[in-house]
């Protein structure tokens, strides 16, 4: 290895070394989503087992929808061969299949997405508690933490190189739908927004094909495009159950947070006071202010060139500092 002859060089050369050293080995790690080795396991909740107990060879199955090639509210662009097909690529049914064994605080289960032609992808070890909602507050307190929660659309990204999903295709797959699904390169579920339960499957591909053309293009899209989106409801009582083993310190028996309609639970939730001296340690200091308005109560009608100059301003002053 070279070494540099000066001892101030060397001094610095062997620092910058070992600097470069330990930021590859910790930058190059990556949290596994299901890597539960050494973790003490138990069996599964018996108020989860009682509805896999009761489906056919207990594998809870789900019908899924998704949608057609002119959806246009994806936030990738689409791949080539998105809904091409009626049947290749809608990924409508959901298998899910419990765990014996978990850890305490999980419920870990097998998905498989199937296609309506047989293609499957395969989330093994998947733990539907990290995708449901984790509550801090109680009483009415916790509808405009749900609305919060539900807004958000929260979920998570499984990765090809971590080996967090696998695909399964029939023989009778076209040469085209194999490509597809080679590309494939991450898998997501998502706890979907404005309904309690509703969860989102979807897989995106990275397609390089075309990237020395749009180099040269006015925009430049991301390489990676979506091939398949679908939406599935869990079963109400079900996704109930979730909820309260995700938050047992909870009283949740008053409170109904899977039935609700968005509009209502906005309408309801702005309707809550918030006592803030219940949630905050008290104020050492208290400032006499006066409140003047509150912004969405003015009806007062925005002054848009206003808005849009301040913007225009504070990007460029962004611009200049950065």
């Amino acid at each position: 290895m070279f070494t540099p002859r000066n001892k101030k060089a060397r001094i610095l050369f062997f620092k910058t070394f070992s600097f470069l050293l330990i930021f590859i080995l910790t930058g190059c790690y990556s949290y596994k989503w299901a890597n539960y080795n050494g973790t003490l396991l138990s069996e599964a909740p018996n108020a989860i087992k009682t509805y896999f107990d009761g489906s056919p060879n207990g594998i809870m199955t789900i019908n899924a929808i998704s949608p057609s090639e002119d959806y246009a509210f994806d936030a990738w662009e689409k791949d080539r061969v998105y809904a091409k097909d009626s049947l290749a690529m809608h990924f409508n049914t959901v298998e899910l299949k419990l765990h014996n064994t978990m850890p305490e605080g999980t419920v870990i289960v097998d998905f498989t997405f199937m296609d309506g032609k047989g293609n499957k992808v395969i989330v093994s070890d998947f733990d539907l508690l990290r995708i449901v909602p984790k509550f801090n507050s109680n009483g009415q307190h916790l509808y405009p933490e749900l609305l919060l929660e539900e807004f958000n659309r929260y979920g998570v990204s499984l990765r090809k190189e971590f080996n967090e999903f696998s695909i399964i295709t029939p023989e009778t797959t076209s040469i085209e739908d194999k490509n597809a699904l080679n590309r494939v390169y991450r898998t997501g579920i998502t706890n979907g927004c404005l309904s309690g339960g509703k969860w989102e499957f979807n897989l995106n591909t990275e397609d390089f094909s075309d990237f020395d053309s749009r180099l040269h293009n006015n925009i430049n899209f991301n390489q990676s495009k979506i091939l398949a989106h679908s939406w599935f409801l869990l079963d109400k009582s079900f996704y109930k159950h979730l909820i309260a083993l995700k938050n047992p310190n909870i009283d949740l028996k008053d409170v109904d947070l899977t039935g609700f309609n968005y509009d209502t639970l906005s309408e309801q939730s702005q309707n809550i006071v918030i006592d803030f001296d219940a949630l905050r340690n008290p104020i050492k200091k208290v400032w006499k202010t006066e409140m003047l308005e509150i912004g969405y109560k003015s009806e007062r009608q925005l002054n848009y060139w206003i808005w849009k100059n301040i913007i225009k301003l504070n990007t460029a002053y962004s611009l200049i500092i950065t």
